[in-house]
C-alpha cells in the first residue's frame, strides 16, 4: 500500500536554476540574434537499477528490495537565444539555452525475504512479491549551443552543458513475511522519497522549418546523475540509516515543435 509522503522537496533545487538561467541568460539578450523554443515529447531510455538490502544476523533473515529504473516517457520543454558570434568559417553560430524535462520511469520492484532456517540447513526458506512503484526524474539543463544552417530550411545543432536533477522515487519501507509455508509477501508499504544533485546533458538536434518562424525537430540527448536514494527498510527494520547511490537520466529521444520568435 502506498503511505503519505514522508519528506518534503526541497526548494533550494529550483532557486539555483532560476538564479543559473538568470545570470547566464540575461546578459546575452542583449546581443540576440535569434530567439527559438522548442516543445518536445519522446522516451528516456537506459538501466538504472538500484537495490535495498537488510541483513538481520540475528534472526537469520536477509531482505532485498530490487526497484527497476528503465525506459519511460519523457515531456520537455525549452529555449534559448542564438548570438551573433560564429567560430570556424563563420558557419557556426554559438547560443545559450535551457530546457525543463519531466520523465516517468517507474517500473514494478521485485521484493524478496529469505530465512536461513537451522532445521533446513543450506536450504532457505524465501519469499517473493512484486510491488507497483513510480519514480519521476525532473531535470533542468542548461546548454551551450553550436549550429549551422543547411539550405534555407534545416539547422543542426549540437549543445551541452550541466544539469540539475530531482527524482522522486516509491521506495518500499516495511515487509511483512507470513507464516511459515507461505511462499509470498503478504503485505509490503510503500512511501515516497526524493533526492537532488547536479549532473550534466550533452546532445544534438535536426529542425527543419516550414516556415520562418514554424518548424518540427528531432534530437538525441544523453544526461546523467548519481543520486542518493534513502534505503527507508533499513531504517525501519534495523533503525540504521543509509543512502544507495541511484543513476538518473539516459539517453533521451526528443522530437517535437520548434518555433523562432520575433
Amino acid at each position: 500500500m502506498i503511505s503519505s509522503v514522508t519528506f518534503t522537496i526541497p526548494s533550494r533545487w529550483r532557486q539555483s536554476i532560476a538564479a543559473l538561467l538568470v545570470l547566464v541568460c540575461s546578459p546575452s539578450l542583449a546581443y540576440a540574434q535569434e530567439t527559438w523554443m522548442a516543445v518536445n515529447a519522446g522516451g528516456q531510455f537506459g538501466s538504472n537499477d538500484f537495490a535495498h538490502v537488510v541483513d538481520l544476523r540475528l534472526f537469520r533473515t536477509s531482505l532485498r528490495v530490487d526497484h527497476p529504473v528503465g525506459n519511460g516517457t519523457l515531456v520537455d520543454v525549452g529555449g534559448g537565444v542564438t548570438l551573433p558570434w560564429s567560430i570556424g568559417l563563420g558557419s557556426v553560430r554559438m547560443g545559450l539555452g535551457a530546457s525543463y524535462s519531466v520523465a516517468s520511469v517507474g517500473h514494478e520492484a521485485t521484493l524478496r525475504a529469505e530465512i536461513r532456517s537451522a532445521l533446513i540447513p543450506g536450504a532457505p526458506l524465501r519469499f517473493d512479491a512484486v510491488e507497483a512503484v513510480d519514480r519521476s526524474e525532473k531535470g533542468a539543463h542548461v546548454h551551450f549551443t553550436g549550429s549551422v544552417s543547411v539550405g534555407e530550411r534545416i539547422t543542426v545543432s549540437v549543445y551541452g552543458g550541466p544539469s540539475y536533477f530531482a527524482v522522486s522515487q516509491d521506495v518500499v519501507g516495511d515487509i511483512d513475511i507470513p507464516v511459515l509455508g507461505v511462499g509470498a509477501i503478504t503485505r509490503s508499504d510503500v512511501r515516497k522519497v526524493y533526492a537532488t544533485w547536479w549532473g550534466f546533458n550533452a546532445g544534438a538536434d535536426v529542425a527543419f522549418f516550414f516556415s520562418e518562424r514554424f518548424g518540427i525537430g528531432f534530437g538525441v540527448r544523453v544526461t546523467g546523475a548519481t543520486v542518493r536514494v534513502e534505503n527507508l527498510l533499513l531504517r525501519t527494520v534495523a533503525a540504521e540509516r543509509a543512502l544507495v547511490a541511484s543513476r538518473a537520466g539516459g539517453v533521451q529521444m526528443l522530437g517535437g515543435v520548434r518555433l523562432r520568435l520575433p
